[in-house]
């Protein structure tokens, strides 16, 4: 897979508003591919607010996990759980309800791309 610049990351990324800003919110987004932890965390302002994402991949760090031994990919969901709540997981298969108190910061996408799992 050829890497993006991160202009061309960014317009991937946020190729999901330019489809979803004509409506109201979603009940369900689904998230796999490239970017996914950038993917997600954009997604969650076109949620509605009991809605939910589904995601394939997810594998977040162990509660208790020693953080250095799950670098990389698996620590990068440590992030996501600062805006969504795992419901369920089958394998690696996550459903993940948005929790409402929080909101994703462009800060917040920048390092999610930096840290993508391309």
């Amino acid at each position: 897979v050829r890497p993006l610049s991160p202009e061309q990351a960014m317009r991937y990324v946020g190729a999901i508003g330019s489809t979803l800003q004509a409506h109201a919110g979603y009940d369900t987004v689904l998230v796999d591919g490239r970017f996914r932890l950038a993917c997600l965390l954009f997604s969650r302002r076109f949620l509605k607010r009991d809605g939910a994402a589904l995601v394939h991949d997810f594998t977040p760090r162990p509660r208790g996990a020693r953080s250095d031994i799950w670098r990389g990919r698996f620590a990068t969901w440590s992030r996501a759980l600062q805006h969504y709540s795992l419901a369920q997981q089958n394998d690696s298969l996550a459903l993940l309800t948005p929790l409402h108190k929080t909101r994703v910061t462009e800060d917040e996408l920048t390092v999610a791309l930096r840290s993508a799992d391309r």
